[in-house]
């Protein structure tokens, strides 16, 4: 996901803390590493968590899996008056700044923190908490703008009149699932439905076809097996970045969807050819949000289209269900996604620096000095030209 558009702020509202709850004696913190994390607080954090990425498996197990050398992963719960109100997951690290940095995974591609109460106030006191002495940056990479966790820090940040950052990184294709059927479906192209409409109707033409969701804990893993040698079955395989090809995200991917199954908010879409898998869609669906996570397709039966034929079944499905409210596409915005729908939420990486001497120089030698150059005549294309060739080299190392 390469940056279209960075801003650079510096609020002018109120001093820095000026009236917040810090005074008062009814908010108290308590902070665990990430590998001894009470039961109880993994327990009240599922509960606390109203959108599927903010459940406690996400960032336990990106960490789990993916944790940076130098980088120590801390878990924030703030309490008000005994009762627990958020939960942030953050690494501290970096050679140069100390940096907060919520953990996130490419493929899922999103953060989102686990509270409850008035955004501004609650994540206003994590600010607090992190950008004193112990804290230069706080970073947040991937938030959608229209979530509580960017609005809050957003605001919270102006209150303390904190300088911040905010890159548009992509803008993820969603489906509204509420419409009914009929009105998502007439917002399809024509050309589009008459070749959704045909896949499906050669599908069943060609064999037995099945469509289920699988949540059984007993299946999981021959099901699982099977999704991954349907991905090694493309591109991925020839270029050896398939899941069967690379242990860590392997071990990472079977323990991330075992969490999720345990949780209870696994939903992983299957669709089958006379027994066969043909396509899969591993999904997180929490508080009638559905976030896709991974998908795969047997290429060997590419002309048949499978993924369009499992997405057609599954948004049919949902919508005559009336229990969800959104499908997310999440990850990656490829053009096949975009042919589902023309909603789009803007997704955004949030840096909050610190008021203090180091926080001040950590931005000017980072947006500060960008925002300069910027203004050279001349200097707007090659910065862009720049960016371009570090997105396909970035691209090319994780293929």
């Amino acid at each position: 996901m390469g940056n279209t558009l960075s801003r650079s702020h510096r609020a002018a509202v109120t001093p820095r803390a000026e009236g917040i709850a810090h005074r008062s004696t009814a908010w108290s913190w308590e902070t665990a590493d990430a590998d001894d994390v009470p039961e109880r607080l993994l327990r009240d954090w599922s509960t606390l968590a109203s959108h599927p990425i903010a459940q406690p498996f996400v960032p336990l197990q990106c960490w789990k899996h993916f944790r940076e050398h130098g980088w120590r992963f801390q878990v924030h719960s703030l309490y008000r008056n005994g009762n627990l109100v958020a939960v942030v997951p953050l690494a501290e690290g970096g050679r140069v700044f100390r940096r907060w940095r919520a953990p996130c995974h490419r493929e899922i591609g999103r953060v989102n923190f686990a509270f409850t109460g008035d955004p501004e106030e609650v994540l206003g006191l994590i600010l607090d908490r992190c950008l004193g002495p112990d804290g230069d940056v706080f970073e947040v990479p991937c938030v959608t703008a229209d979530s509580p966790t960017y609005s809050g820090l957003r605001q919270a940040a102006e209150q303390r009149r904190l300088r911040y950052v905010e890159d548009l990184s992509a803008e993820i294709p969603v489906v509204d699932l509420t419409a009914g059927w009929d009105a998502f479906w007439r917002a399809i192209s024509p050309r589009t439905r008459r070749e959704f409409g045909r896949r499906e109707r050669q599908m069943e033409k060609a064999g037995i076809l099945e469509f289920h969701e699988v949540h059984s804990a007993d299946v999981l893993e021959q099901v699982f097996s099977e999704c991954l040698e349907i991905e090694a079955s493309g591109y991925k395989g020839e270029r050896g970045t398939a899941l069967l090809q690379r242990e860590t995200e392997r071990k990472f991917w079977w323990s991330f969807i075992t969490h999720a199954a345990a949780a209870g908010c696994l939903a992983l879409y299957t669709l089958r050819l006379d027994g066969r898998l043909v396509s899969f869609d591993l999904c997180l669906k929490h508080n009638s949000v559905i976030f896709e996570m991974k998908h795969g397709t047997d290429v060997r039966l590419r002309p048949f289209s499978p993924g369009s034929v499992l997405h057609l079944k599954l948004f049919r499905r949902e919508i005559e269900a009336g229990k969800c409210t959104l499908y997310d596409f999440a990850g990656e915005t490829y053009e096949w996604k975009t042919r589902w729908t023309k909603e789009r939420k803007r997704m955004f990486g949030l840096r909050i620096y610190s008021p203090c001497l180091r926080g001040r120089a950590a931005f000017t030698v980072g947006p500060g000095i960008r925002r300069a150059i910027k203004r050279v005549p001349g200097t707007y294309g090659l910065v862009a030209a720049a960016r371009q060739l570090r997105r396909r080299y970035r691209d090319v190392a994780r293929a």
